[in-house]
């Protein structure tokens, strides 16, 4: 997978996300949103570590001094099956 791939399936997620939070304020942070969401009973338990898991792929590749990563099949596969959990 190209890095231009997961941003796009990553930036579906989080969309997906901030519609599911009522009058969420962005500036508050992934992890409070993950937080807000699962408070609500909004956000199925057993997606939390996958969204863990694609946070931090992001952030490597956000932090990394090229901007690129390589995209293993294990985020990929992570990135499939947390679409499949929040119904995308």
């Amino acid at each position: 997978m190209k890095v231009e791939n997961f941003f796009k399936e990553f930036v579906l997620i989080e969309n997906h996300l901030l519609g599911l939070a009522d009058n969420f304020d962005k500036r508050q942070g992934f992890f409070n949103l993950l937080k807000h969401l699962q408070s609500k009973n909004l956000l199925p338990k057993d997606a939390l570590t996958d969204l863990n898991f694609v946070w931090q792929t992001r952030n490597k590749i956000v932090s990394s001094p090229s901007g690129e990563q390589e995209i293993s099949d294990e985020i990929s596969n992570t990135l499939a099956r947390l679409k499949q959990k929040l119904g995308l």
